[in-house]
């Protein structure tokens, strides 16, 4: 049988509840929560769950934690979870003020970068650098915080599998009619909501390899080829 954790019955951290924020205060089919928000990039919002002595036997007795969110076809957000108490609460602070996200392979911290379109496009934008961010898509594929595209080096290897072929699933290579803009095809993922479709230019490195130049050519003809493949399948001339 489930038993499900509940948030405290109490502030996020003693002496810091004027700056609580709760959440679904007025919302009847939600229960309230009581968060703290943090003032970094990452915007992160920390709440406190209590388990149960009930619970917490159960924990100790080998039992896991399930985490059960509700995206409502959104992307998933970085997700961190920790232990603690009262007397971490100078540890716990660092967290929501310094925006620490750590992935649970011990990686180190989200790393701060600059997309090249924040700066160099107008719009109603900060113009700072240091903003931007890599974010995990739900299926691994990290994104651009600000412009949406794939991570370099995950583009690259998208493009060596559609170019060498032998992959599990089906990689498609395509440029737009914009000379900075590629997309990127897979039936596994069907939009941004589950991972990257597209790579912008101003993200490669410079100076790019011949041979990363060889394998992107030959990707793009062999999508154009298997397009012109079905299309010679379906409509025979």
């Amino acid at each position: 049988m489930l038993s499900y954790i509940n948030p405290k019955n109490g502030p996020v951290l003693p002496g810091e509840e004027e700056r609580e924020v709760v959440y679904a205060r007025d919302q009847k089919e939600y229960n309230p929560l009581r968060t703290l928000r943090g003032a970094a990039v990452e915007v992160p919002v920390l709440s406190r769950w209590s388990p149960t002595e009930e619970q917490r036997m159960a924990i100790y007795a080998g039992k896991d934690i399930f985490l059960n969110l509700f995206t409502f076809g959104g992307p998933l957000q970085p997700i961190q979870m920790f232990i603690g108490s009262d007397g971490d609460a100078i540890d716990i602070k660092d967290v929501i003020e310094a925006g620490h996200a750590k992935k649970d392979t011990g990686s180190s911290e989200i790393t701060h970068m600059t997309c090249r379109s924040r700066m160099e496009q107008r719009g109603p934008w900060e113009y700072r650098e240091g903003l931007d961010t890599w974010e995990y898509s739900p299926n691994g594929d990290r994104i651009c915080s600000f412009c949406g595209s794939l991570h370099p080096d995950d583009f690259m290897e998208l493009v060596r599998q559609a170019a060498e072929g032998g992959a599990e699933e089906v990689v498609e290579i395509e440029p737009s009619d914009k000379s900075y803009k590629i997309y990127v095809g897979r039936q596994s993922v069907r939009n941004a909501s589950v991972g990257g479709i597209k790579f912008y230019t101003w993200h490669l490195p410079s100076p790019i390899s011949d041979e990363n130049k060889a394998l992107f050519q030959q990707a793009v003809d062999n999508t154009r080829k298997r397009f012109e493949d079905m299309m010679g399948r379906n409509y025979p001339g």
